[in-house]
This record gives structure tokens, sequence and C-alpha cells, in this order.
């Protein structure tokens, strides 16, 4: 018998990840269909529809722990998913349009693509090496031993199909992961003073 989403929603709150798997299941494949029909032709190229589903449920699964989400329908849940992924999609437009970064604005480079690639492809310096090789590894010491795995298998260069194969995990519960210590990542980073 199918779980309703009260019960999905208790478990979720209580860290079960197969209820968060069940939920992301039912809805993922809706979401990513409404983001890219909302998205404009023009940003079409700098958003991407599967980012914004995947913020969508990160949104939804932080407010749902808080305790801030109670539905006790089916509707309203996919009503409340709705309303998210809509706001997201206009959050995201508007700031892109902004007039910094207006897609209808932009200039083009001098620079060709020989130099472009030639500035992107530098190594870094063997002290900036060893400062994100620090960083990494302070974030990941808070891991466990099957979340260390993943994120090791994303660093060899594993897809994040191939990581949840490998360690019997659902894509979803990697890619949670891979941001979640994406997001640690950054806020080091933006911690450390710069050492150049």
């Amino acid at each position: 018998m199918k779980e309703t989403v009260e019960q999905l929603l208790a478990r979720c709150r209580s860290g079960d990840q197969p209820a968060a798997d069940e939920l992301f299941s039912r809805y993922s494949r809706q979401l990513l269909t409404l983001a890219e029909r909302q998205i404009g032709e023009d940003l079409r190229q700098r958003l991407d529809p599967d980012d914004i589903t995947q913020t969508v449920f990160r949104t939804f699964f932080r407010r749902n722990q808080a305790g801030e989400i109670t539905v006790d329908h089916e509707s309203r849940l996919w009503r409340l998913l709705v309303t998210i992924t809509l706001n997201k999609v206009r959050r995201r437009s508007r700031d892109q349009r902004a007039a910094r970064r207006d897609p209808r604005s932009e200039i083009q480079s001098d620079l060709t693509d020989n130099a472009m690639l030639e500035i992107v492809s530098q190594e870094p310096t063997p002290l900036q090496a060893s400062a994100l090789t620090e960083l990494i590894e302070a974030t990941i010491a808070d891991l466990d031993e099957s979340e260390n795995s993943m994120f090791r298998m994303c660093l060899e260069g594993f897809t994040t199909t191939e990581i949840a194969d490998s360690t019997g995990v659902s894509r979803w519960t990697v890619r949670r992961l891979l941001d979640r210590v994406g997001y640690q990542l950054e806020d080091r980073i933006r911690e450390e003073p710069r050492k150049d």
C-alpha cells in the first residue's frame, strides 16, 4: 500500500533517506518538466532545470526538517512544490536578467578561444594546491565512511550515476551529498584568508 504524504514527511523529518527518495521519485520528473517550460528562451543556456529541481527539493527537505511544512494531502504537497519551483525559476530568471548579467546585453570577448583555454587551464601554484587540499580534507573529515567514499569517487571523476550504482544509493542521495560538501567547501573558502 502506498504511504500517505503525512507518513512520508514524518519519516523524512526523522532522517529516513528512503522516504526522501520516495518523495523525490514521485515528484521530480513533473517538477523538472515544469521548470523547463517556465525558463525563458533567452535563459535556456544559463539556467538548468535539473539544478532548479534539485534546489526545490533541498529547500523542501530543509523546511520539512525544521517542521515548517504541514500538508495532509497529496494535492496540497503538489501545490507547495509547484509554488517553490515557480518562485525559484522567477527569482533566478530575474537575477540573470539583472543589468550586469542580462544575456541580451552581453558583449563578445576579444579573447580567442585558445587564449581563454590557456587562462582556464593554468595550473595552481603549489601553495594554492596545498591550501585547497587542506580545505578538502577538513571538510570531508566530518563525513562518515560511505559519504567519504562517495566524495572521493567524485574527485576521481566518477559520474553521479556511477557513484550511486557502486555504493547502492540513489543518484539523489549522491547529488545531495555532493551539494552539501560543495556548500561547506564554499563556506570554508570564503572564511579562509587569501594565500597568493
